[in-house]
C-alpha cells in the first residue's frame, strides 16, 4: 500500500469534518427573548431628545410602563436570513431585518397592529443584550414618545437608521 493511498482517504475524512463544523457553526440560531419595557422617554419628530416631555410621555404611557415585549427570531449568520415576531399586549406584530451592521436589528413600522408606532428589536452579534422600543408617533403633538427596555433613547447611530421620531403622514 502507497503513502498515495492511504493520505487520500484520510484528506478526504479531514476536509468532509471540515466543511461540517463550518456548517454547524453558520447554523440558524433560534431565540426567545423577553424584556419589561421600563424606560419612557420624549422625542423630538427629528428624534432627539426632548427632556421637557419625558413626563408627557410618561403619563401618556402610563399603562404600558411594566408590561413586556416577547420577541421570537430565528437568525443565521451566514446567509443573514432572519426574522422576528413581537408580542406586545397579546398581539403578535411581524418584523422586519433593517439590516444594521454591528446588530442584528428589525422592525416594523406603523404596522396594523399599531398603525401610531413604530416596533424596534435588536441583540447584538452574540444574540445577547436583547432590546425592545415602541416609538409612538404623535400626529397632534410637537413630541412622540419612545418606551424601551433600555434606559438610553436612541445611541447616536441609530438616529439616522431608524429615522427614529421622523413623522410619517
Amino acid at each position: 500500500m502507497s503513502v498515495k493511498n492511504i493520505l487520500a482517504p484520510l484528506f478526504l475524512i479531514s476536509s468532509i469534518l471540515a466543511v461540517s463544523t463550518t456548517y454547524a457553526a453558520d447554523a440558524e440560531h433560534t431565540g426567545d427573548d423577553t424584556v419589561t419595557l421600563a424606560n419612557v422617554f420624549g422625542l423630538h419628530p427629528t428624534g432627539t431628545p426632548y427632556p421637557a416631555m419625558d413626563g408627557a410621555c410618561k403619563t401618556q404611557l402610563q399603562e404600558d410602563i411594566g408590561k413586556t415585549v416577547e420577541t421570537k427570531y430565528k437568525i443565521n449568520p451566514s446567509t443573514l436570513i432572519m426574522s422576528a415576531t413581537s408580542t406586545f399586549n397579546a398581539t403578535d406584530i411581524p418584523l422586519h431585518p433593517l439590516g444594521i451592521a454591528g446588530s442584528y436589528s428589525f422592525g416594523a413600522f406603523k404596522p396594523t397592529q399599531l398603525p401610531n408606532a413604530y416596533v424596534l428589536f435588536s441583540v447584538n452579534l452574540q444574540f445577547g443584550n436583547p432590546v425592545s422600543k415602541l416609538l409612538f408617533i404623535n400626529t397632534d403633538k410637537d413630541y412622540n414618545c419612545l418606551i424601551s427596555s433600555n434606559d438610553k433613547p436612541f445611541a447616536d447611530a441609530d438616529k439616522g437608521r431608524f429615522r427614529a421620531g421622523r413623522k410619517v403622514k
